[in-house]
């Protein structure tokens, strides 16, 4: 008897401890870079549009993109990048939301966007939507199993990126965790928002919106996301709600 309700007391103790714990509102650290994208800012851009929502980037035949330079000092293999984000028009298509260069070695670089409405990217030579990250195989059980973003919704996307991993959050819940064997270094130089650079030019456009957008030198803790995600949720609350309200419109 006596056994019995030991080993029931310890039961209770370990799903006690696995239960899940709530989220905490912490102090945010600083960031290095911030931008509303409500209005032009100390960056280079071209065929964007500046509004409350943020900057809206368009699929005209001009390339559209957003270039944030100046981190050789102060950013290195370890940061987090936080947005909010809508996407428009055909869902099939790959949009590239931002693309991270190491100006002084053009082989490592960090590409992340939406294809089929989920989020996937390339980490130095590691494709994160292909089995073992090799883009001579096909699409990887992780990339199918990361849910799909509804189009024209806003959601907070919080990267955290470091040497031997990628973790995504959207709306401060974890989306999906890439852990890589071998340390991916890279040098965060130049943020190119909307489009990826590459020999044949500015490819895979962004169609949609991004808004806030924050860069820390460090990954971010679940409650420092969870904090991130709360300074704006109400604004884009209100923006979410009248979409939804959008599909019950005859």
């Amino acid at each position: 008897m006596q056994i019995k309700i030991f080993l029931f007391i310890n039961l209770i103790f370990f799903a006690s401890c696995n239960k899940p714990r709530d989220k905490t509102i912490v102090k945010v650290p600083a960031h290095i870079k911030s931008f509303s994208f409500q209005s032009e800012a100390k960056f280079f851009y071209q065929d964007v549009e500046f509004g409350p929502e943020g900057a809206f980037f368009n699929n005209n035949t001009n390339p559209s993109f957003v270039k944030i330079n100046g981190f050789k000092k102060n950013i290195g293999n370890e940061f987090n990048v936080s947005f909010w984000f809508r996407s428009n028009g055909d869902p099939k298509n790959s949009k590239m939301l931002i693309s991270v260069s190491d100006t002084l070695n053009k082989l490592k670089r960090f590409k992340f966007w939406l294809s089929g409405r989920r989020l996937t990217g390339i980490f130095n030579s590691n494709h994160l939507w292909a089995k073992g990250y090799d883009y001579k195989n096909e699409k990887s059980k992780a990339y199918y199993d990361s849910y799909k973003l509804d189009n024209g919704k806003f959601y907070f996307l919080s990267l955290n990126v470091s040497m031997n991993k990628i973790d995504i959050f959207i709306n401060s819940e974890r989306y999906q965790v890439f852990n890589f064997i071998k340390n991916n270094e890279i040098n965060a130089h130049e943020f190119l928002i909307g489009v990826e650079n590459n020999q044949n030019g500015y490819i895979n456009q962004y169609f949609g919106t991004i808004s806030f957008l924050k860069i820390f030198p460090r990954n971010l803790t679940v409650n420092e996301i969870y904090s991130a995600n709360k300074e704006k949720l109400n604004y884009f609350k209100v923006i979410n709600d009248a979409h939804e309200l959008k599909k019950f419109k005859p």
